[in-house]
């Protein structure tokens, strides 16, 4: 409780500990690099940053940002990455916009599974197992989603499962986002 002597409240000390956390970071990119080559630059180490504090997905909600300067430095760099590519400037924001969700939207969940983890003592694996394979060997229900059973039918090419791995969708993430902003910024030339 000494420490509400300090802050005003709860919401406060969490709003200056992901100030700190994300004022820990430089987000420093080489100016002579192409832009995406930045952008992925500060997109990984943002993502790095949210696994190791997988808390942070919850103080900044997009609707309702917080002005903390540690993540404004953030979002200068990263608007400056994008910069080169002569986006019109709602759209450059916006692009900067959906790199940052893509990162927090799929991080978020890393902080879930830690909690559903210690709270049922089944790993995510063991649990979509528990809950999918059941359906999965049911014929009439495998008969009634196509696209499934191919997948993860008995002949399906997936018929062993799938592990998500959050770090490589991530990347695939990353790479997807790319690619359609460099479309986008050839569209408005």
């Amino acid at each position: 409780m000494s420490l509400y002597r300090f802050v005003e409240d709860k919401e406060q000390l969490v709003e200056l500990m992901g100030d700190t956390v994300y004022g820990s970071r430089e987000f420093t990119v080489e100016e002579s690099d192409p832009w995406r080559a930045q952008v992925e630059s500060i997109a990984r180490e943002l993502w790095r940053l949210h696994r190791a504090h997988p808390w942070l997905g919850r103080i900044q909600p997009l609707t309702r940002p917080l002005p903390l300067p540690g993540i404004i430095r953030l979002g200068d760099r990263l608007l400056g990455a994008l910069e080169p590519l002569g986006l019109p400037p709602r759209r450059q924001f916006d692009v900067h916009l959906l790199l940052y969700t893509h990162v927090v939207g799929l991080a978020v969940n890393v902080e879930r599974e830690d909690e559903a983890m210690s709270l049922s003592g089944v790993s995510s694996e063991e649990w979509t197992d528990l809950q999918y394979l059941p359906k999965f060997g049911d014929d009439a229900f495998m008969s009634s989603v196509p696209h499934f059973a191919r997948l993860f039918g008995p002949a399906g090419s997936m018929s062993d499962g799938y592990d998500m791995d959050l770090d490589a969708l991530f990347e695939l993430g990353l790479g997807v986002i790319l690619d359609g902003v460099e479309a986008l910024a050839a569209r408005s030339e």
